[in-house]
């Protein structure tokens, strides 16, 4: 029979502390992208109309 092993405290402190860092940095770069968009947006559209 195999023995379960917990992982002690420390790992799991320091396991959530990565879980908090990897969240924190994906929002970071979320609110990168979003405030990028309506750039995005406007060269696109104004190269579209450069067209016509």
């Amino acid at each position: 029979m195999e023995s379960i092993v917990y992982p002690t405290l420390k790992f799991r402190q320091a396991m959530l502390y990565k879980i908090s860092h990897l969240a924190e940095s994906i929002d970071v770069r979320a609110s990168q992208v979003e405030a990028a968009i309506p750039g995005l947006i406007e060269r696109a559209i104004v190269a579209a109309l450069a067209r016509i």
